[in-house]
């Protein structure tokens, strides 16, 4: 088990806005919060990274586990291109690189007790960039950018002129390159049309498949979360209305439970997938 959540409340001032929600998680799941607006999804998971502190209950974490976290908004200031903005998490590497270049040069006229200095510092560098993966950074780079779907042309597109799933895409491939354990995305398709959400969801299943994280996701669509993930979160009111496998929720008589409009299931692509009206 990655996560354990056992009666999380959080309120503010008199509004509860999660009440006792229980729940775990199995290292390599994929599993989507669902629920209508104010329901408490972005809430819950503000307070499983620790943002928000809940007033109640426990979040436990795999010892050891690193976590991901993606916020609705995105903020790529300072970097001028997609290229750059993913650069910016490997600065750490690339100053690494930086001094180890600079000793190079400076222990040509160094001697005895500097020189001597100068070649740890350089052996210890070398052995620190080496486990980092400083000699295939940029390809690094370059396949998650791919993955995420930008082609070679795109990466010196600057900032500034990306459209919001673009920006979306830059900031996951962010978060990528720091190789969480496991991803929380709060709404990734959130102001997105339907050809570029469904990309965005495509993406984020085959890029986590690849690389075997645990992902949860807060999602609006609910047939986004039957197609992407293997278990659905369903909140109404502050608490878990629903929690299962896809199968198990996605029915007509839960859906328009937790929804209050009604529901018909069908079954495409061996997927439980809903109308509503």
């Amino acid at each position: 088990m990655i996560l354990s959540c056992s009666n999380i409340c959080k309120s503010f001032g008199e509004n509860d806005i999660l009440k006792q929600v229980s729940f775990h998680i199995e290292d390599h799941e994929k599993a989507a919060i669902v629920g209508i607006n104010g329901a408490g999804k972005s809430t819950l998971l503000k307070v499983l990274i620790g943002k928000l502190a809940a007033d109640d209950g426990v979040v436990t974490w795999a010892k050891g586990a690193s976590i991901g976290y993606l916020a609705q908004h995105q903020d790529l200031e300072g970097a001028e291109t997609i290229y750059d903005a993913l650069l910016e998490v490997k600065k750490p590497v690339i100053q690494m690189e930086a001094r180890i270049r600079s000793l190079e040069l400076e222990m040509k006229s160094a001697s005895g007790d500097e020189l001597e200095a100068k070649l740890s510092e350089y052996s210890r560098l070398n052995h620190e960039f080496e486990m980092a993966d400083g000699y295939s950074y940029q390809s690094e780079i370059t396949g998650v950018l791919k993955g995420l779907g930008f082609t070679e042309d795109e990466f010196s597109k600057p900032i500034t002129a990306l459209s919001g799933g673009q920006k979306t895409r830059v900031s996951l491939g962010k978060l990528l390159l720091t190789k969480p354990d496991i991803l929380l995305l709060d709404e990734p398709t959130n102001n997105l049309d339907i050809y570029h959400a469904t990309n965005m969801m495509k993406i984020v299943r085959r890029l986590c498949d690849e690389l075997g994280k645990t992902v949860i996701l807060v999602l609006h669509e609910i047939n986004y979360a039957a197609f992407y993930s293997d278990y659905i979160c369903a909140f109404k009111d502050g608490k878990i209305a629903r929690f299962g496998t896809v199968e198990e929720v996605m029915t007509k008589e839960n859906l328009s439970q937790i929804y209050q409009v009604d529901f018909e299931i069908l079954t495409i692509a061996g997927k439980p997938l809903s109308i509503y009206y």
